[in-house]
C-alpha cells in the first residue's frame, strides 16, 4: 500500500528525464488552457505569487517574463533537485525549500500572497484528502486573495486515434496495468472528480470561480505523447528501486510499454490515452 505521509510521498523522480517531462507538461497545459494564470484571477499591480510545489520552476519562470513591474513570485518545494542555481533566477523569481504539508506552517507565509499556483499534486496527496492541503494554502493566502489549483483527472480518459479504425491494444494494456497498480503504488486521484463539490458544500472561507475542464487541446496532442512515454518509463524505474515483487513488476511494465510504443510509431504516432485538465480558481473570503 502507498504511504500515507502526504509531505514525503512523491512517486516519481527527480533527474535530467523527469525535469524534461516536467517542462514538456508544462508546454501542454499552456497549449490546452491558453493561459499561464486564469482570466478571471484579479492581479493587484505589486503582487506576491507563490508558486508552490515548483518543480523545475517553468511555471513561475514563464511568467516571470510576462508581469508588471513590482511583482514577485516566490517558488517553492520540499526539494529544489530539479530547481535553476540561484545566479540563473530572474530578478523577479526567488525559490526556497517548503513543506506546504507542514503544521503549523512557517509564521513569516502566513497570509503572504495575493496568488497561489499549484499544479499536479494528485499523486503525492498519498492519503487521497486533498482537504488538509487545501486549508493551508487558504492559510497562505491574503484575504481576497486567489488560488489557482490545476490537476489531471485520470478518472476521465479515453483513447485517442488519428484515423479510424486505428488499434491502440498495446497502450490499452499499459493503461489496463497501470490502474491495476494504482492500489499498490499510489491513490488514485479520484478527488479531482468531485473537488470542485467540496469547495462549494464545504465552509472554508472559499468561493469556486472558476471551474474548467477540457481534453489535451491538438496542438499539445504530440507534446503529451511523449510525456506519456516518458513518464511511464520514470514510473517503471521508480518501481525498480524499490525491489522485490515491484521490480519484477516493472520488468513486465517495460516491455508493455516497449510494445505500446512501437504500435505507436507504426501507427504514424497517431494513438495516445488523452484525460482531463482541470483547473479551479478559487477566492478567498475579504
Amino acid at each position: 500500500m502507498p504511504s500515507t505521509n502526504d509531505a514525503t510521498h512523491y512517486p516519481l523522480k527527480r533527474d535530467f528525464q523527469a525535469s524534461a517531462r516536467l517542462n514538456l507538461q508544462h508546454q501542454a497545459w499552456l497549449l490546452t488552457t491558453g493561459h499561464l494564470l486564469n482570466p478571471a484571477i484579479e492581479l493587484p499591480p505589486d503582487a506576491l505569487i507563490a508558486d508552490i510545489g515548483c518543480g523545475t520552476g517553468i511555471w513561475s519562470l514563464s511568467l516571470s517574463q510576462k508581469l508588471p513591474p513590482g511583482c514577485r513570485i516566490e517558488a517553492s518545494d520540499i526539494s529544489l533537485a530539479q530547481a535553476p542555481p540561484e545566479p540563473w533566477w530572474p530578478s523577479n523569481v526567488s525559490f526556497r525549500t517548503l513543506d506546504v504539508f507542514e503544521d503549523p506552517l512557517p509564521d513569516e507565509l502566513i497570509g503572504r500572497y495575493d496568488v497561489i499556483h499549484i499544479r499536479l499534486f494528485v499523486f503525492v496527496i498519498a492519503s487521497g484528502n486533498p482537504i488538509p492541503l487545501f486549508k493551508n494554502l487558504m492559510k497562505l493566502l491574503k484575504p481576497g486573495g486567489w488560488l489557482q489549483w490545476q490537476e489531471y483527472d485520470n478518472s476521465e480518459v479515453r483513447t485517442l486515434v488519428a484515423h479510424p479504425g486505428q488499434q491502440a491494444t498495446a497502450l490499452q494494456a499499459v493503461l489496463d496495468e497501470f490502474k491495476a497498480l494504482q492500489s499498490q503504488v499510489t491513490t488514485s486521484g479520484s478527488w479531482v472528480s468531485d473537488f470542485h463539490e467540496k469547495i462549494k458544500t464545504a465552509d472554508m472561507g472559499a468561493e469556486l470561480v472558476v471551474h474548467e475542464r477540457s481534453w489535451t487541446a491538438k496542438e499539445a496532442l504530440m507534446i503529451w505523447q511523449d510525456c506519456s512515454s516518458l513518464g511511464q518509463r520514470e514510473w517503471c524505474d521508480a518501481l525498480r528501486q524499490r525491489g522485490g515483487e515491484m521490480a519484477s513488476i516493472a520488468e513486465k511494465l517495460e516491455a508493455m510499454i516497449v510494445e505500446a510504443e512501437r504500435e505507436c510509431l507504426e501507427s504514424g504516432r497517431g494513438i495516445l490515452i488523452d484525460g482531463k485538465y482541470v483547473t479551479w480558481a478559487i477566492k478567498k473570503q475579504e
